[in-house]
């Protein structure tokens, strides 16, 4: 919340609405919330070009609570989804390489840094890397490369890409490369970059 104009004073309960994604959860009797708080969520928002102070007014005069919507039960219950089993079997377990997910921080340039690496199916993989830094977080980098693989006709067809996205205060630039071979030789590529002025973003 913005604070008050001068000569004004505080308002005791100050609230504000913020808007929730399509979720639910049922809390079973005697379980607790926890709320955390941040100033950023990487692999999820891009960071804004400033500095932000995030504040938690627990004093008596201005006290702070969350306070969610609850949804009633239903009176009628949903009809049950018509949904039908894929004519594709998942992947087992054992066929996929085990998820990798790290977090590091550079104490000389002052930037932390999430990575990971996933196996969507035995012929499917990603790997991505986010970047930001804490002495200037207008500066943040996100970085993917994806790999697949079909096979089609006899012949083995391999898609890779790699995905680039830069930001400073001024714009954000994301750049592209599409490779595609068959049968190990290559067949077409592609690449293009774009770049967006942030204004204010």
């Amino acid at each position: 919340l913005p604070p008050p104009a001068q000569g004004e004073e505080p308002d005791p309960t100050p609230t504000r609405q913020l808007p929730l994604l399509a979720c639910a959860w049922r809390f079973r009797a005697g379980h607790r919330i926890r709320l955390m708080l941040a100033g950023a969520d990487l692999m999820n928002v891009w960071p804004t070009p400033h500095l932000g102070t995030v504040t938690v007014l627990r004093s008596p005069a201005q006290p702070s609570a969350l306070i969610l919507p609850v949804a009633p039960p239903r009176e009628a219950p949903l009809p049950e989804p018509g949904l039908r089993p894929s004519p594709h079997p998942p992947a087992r377990r054992e066929e996929l390489a085990a998820p990798e997910l790290s977090q590091s921080r550079d104490l000389i340039r002052d930037t932390a840094t999430v990575a990971y690496s996933l196996g969507y199916t035995t012929r499917w993989g990603n790997q991505a890397r986010y970047t930001v830094s804490a002495r200037d977080p207008a500066v943040a980098v996100a970085e993917g490369n994806s790999r697949a693989t079909w096979s089609y006709a006899g012949r083995e067809i391999v898609v890779q890409a790699h995905c680039m996205t830069t930001s400073d205060a001024r714009a954000f630039y994301h750049t592209t490369q599409v490779e595609i071979t068959v049968d190990g030789r290559p067949f077409r590529t592609r690449s293009w970059a774009v770049s967006v002025p942030r204004e204010g973003i």
